[in-house]
């Protein structure tokens, strides 16, 4: 995330018109949080919900589909740029069905999500996965970056069409606590507001307050687009400029 500041150079003042905050990180730091929800659609069962049960459940065909939600609530007003997700088997080698996660596209909840409500997915898809080994964790990037504006969470599915297997995962609600999904959460601190500490005839002060971000101690400064500081200070006097023009200024937090 980074802050933004619109001004007008007057003479020997500045006019500010807002600031927002609005683009990607370069950095991140990673939380592990565990499901706020998850549940499976039935395709044999078309109208039941399986929100309380202790697994999940996929196979070939899409029959079962397993959705995962992440708990977000202590990453308000952070800037998520990416996410794993981490399964456990209950039957390890049974049917060695091959699966991969998707981003869902519409809202759900566990307690009333069935297969004939369920959402739509999208077309992005991370590695895929078995029930060889009792845990996966897969990169699901691709859907993460869409939970700063909404959080869908992910489906997994298995669209092996020439085979027939199944297996089942852990859910939040199984009664091993250690083999409960879990995502880990990339996420981003923005850097402070920025501000007008000063202006001339043809110059700016432009300031803003440090991330806090381990690793982050470099910030870009851009007018308009364009780069015109990189350095550890968290202010910068920005000369040449015309009266009555307006400057855009951009900070994203970079290494």
């Amino acid at each position: 995330m980074s802050r933004q500041l619109k001004i007008i150079l007057l003479a020997g003042m500045a006019l500010i018109m807002g600031f927002y905050s609005d683009c990607p990180a370069y950095a991140a730091l990673s939380v592990n949080v565990n499901c706020v929800e998850d549940t499976y659609a039935d395709w044999s069962s078309t109208n039941s919900n399986y929100g309380g049960a202790s697994i999940v459940r996929i196979n070939t065909f899409t029959r079962w589909r397993s959705f995962f939600k992440p708990n977000l609530s202590s990453l308000n007003n952070k800037l998520i740029v990416g996410a794993d997700i981490t399964v456990y088997s209950t039957d390890i080698g049974v049917g060695w069905a091959y699966a991969t996660f998707r981003n869902v596209n519409g809202l759900w909840s566990e307690n009333t999500l069935t297969w004939n409500n369920q959402p739509e997915y999208g077309p992005h898809s991370s590695s895929g996965f078995t029930n060889s080994t009792e845990s996966s964790t897969l990169n699901i990037d691709f859907a993460a970056r869409g939970w700063n504006i909404d959080n869908y969470g992910v489906v997994a599915v298995c669209e092996d069409f020439a085979h027939f297997y199944a297996f089942d995962l852990h859910s939040r609600e199984s009664s091993f606590i250690n083999k409960r999904p879990y995502f880990t959460i990339y996420y981003h601190n923005p850097p402070g507001t920025l501000s007008n500490s000063g202006a001339g005839q043809n110059n700016i002060n432009v300031s803003w307050g440090a991330n806090g971000n381990p690793g982050d101690a470099v910030y870009a400064l851009f007018r308009n687009g364009s780069l015109v500081y990189k350095g550890t200070a968290t202010s910068y006097n920005d000369t040449g400029l015309s009266a009555g023009t307006g400057y855009n200024y951009v900070v994203p937090a970079s290494r």
